[in-house]
């Protein structure tokens, strides 16, 4: 059955590939048992998955907490203490040695407490279903190794990742200059900050860090890369003369925008069928670029005053501006 999905895109161009949509609801748990050699290790890999599930709340917690207040974050204390209800978790793990895998033990336990408080003629008690849900919805992700994402971190077109604790900090003093082609194995060194320790950057400082969340992607994803493109023939100049961008290749070295010698890291095939412009400056000089292509410009008013304000703005938007 088609069905038509509607949204904001996160970027121009054309994508061909699976749709993979998250919705925070109860996955559906497949029925597996699990040789009954393998029960200690299936009741530790239940009890990973709700210290994990834990952390995840303790984190949530903590940031609501910032961008709302004490009283609005409390409400994650009751799924912390859903998780380490005794009864609960006695409940799974009698599933778990009669061979059921943890996560269908978990799905049983969990859709009888549901049920259990949804028909209990105490409100509060019935109120306490939508946690229940949550709970049940965290943990089985986590043991079917589903995205491990919340719904304050889904944005319109967009998901939040979280920033772990490892950084790669440089150690710039160890070398005159850094050159991508050749191996300096200890340019960095592995940073690990503990829980409540201050990371402090100064200005101009730069660490490479890693998320909590890791991405991939699918083998069935084919996908058009548009704009940010210059005709073959521009001229681009080089520390060794000019040269043309369709001569470049990757390892080659030009100027950045501060006029910095810098490394091509890596080269597009040519976009063909693309609509471009010929963009002409005030001394004459003329370059195709495609439309889509960006440009760090200043208008008029930006000039005003002795300011200088500078914009993003596309090969399209400045022949609209004109």
């Amino acid at each position: 059955m088609d069905r038509t999905l509607t949204g904001i895109p996160a970027s121009p161009g054309v994508a061909v590939g699976s749709v993979h949509l998250l919705r925070w609801e109860v996955p559906d748990v497949p029925h597996r048992l699990v040789p009954e050699d393998q029960i200690p290790a299936e009741l530790r890999r239940f009890h990973a998955a709700v210290d994990r599930a834990k952390d995840r709340l303790n984190q949530v917690r903590a940031r609501v907490e910032a961008a709302a207040g004490r009283e609005e974050a409390a409400i994650f204390d009751v799924q912390h203490s859903i998780l380490e209800d005794t009864d609960l978790l006695a409940g799974v793990e009698e599933f778990i040695r009669q061979q059921l895998a943890a996560e269908k033990a978990f799905d049983l336990v969990m859709l009888e407490w549901r049920q259990r408080f949804a028909r209990h003629s105490v409100a509060m008690l019935r109120e306490r279903v939508s946690d229940l849900t949550d709970v049940h919805i965290r943990v089985l992700s986590l043991l079917l190794e589903l995205p491990d994402h919340d719904p304050v971190d889904l944005q319109p077109s967009s998901v939040d990742l979280h920033l772990d604790s490892s950084f790669r900090v440089f150690r710039n003093n160890r070398y005159a200059y850094i050159d991508v082609r050749v191996p300096q194995p200890d340019l960095t060194e592995l940073v690990s900050i503990e829980d409540d320790t201050p990371f402090i950057l100064h200005p101009g400082e730069f660490v490479l860090g890693q998320t909590l969340e890791w991405v991939e992607l699918p083998d069935d994803l084919v996908a058009r890369l548009e704009g940010k493109a210059l005709a073959l023939d521009t001229p681009v100049p080089t520390p060794g003369g000019w040269r043309t961008m369709g001569d470049l290749e990757p390892g080659d070295v030009v100027f950045d925008e501060t006029g910095a010698p810098t490394a091509v890291l890596a080269a597009t095939p040519p976009m063909l069928g693309r609509p471009c412009r010929e963009v002409v400056f005030s001394d004459g000089t003329r370059v195709v670029a495609d439309a889509e292509h960006q440009w760090v410009t200043v208008d008029k008013a930006g000039r005003r005053h002795g300011s200088c304000r500078l914009g993003v703005r596309t090969t399209e938007q400045i022949r609209r501006s004109i």
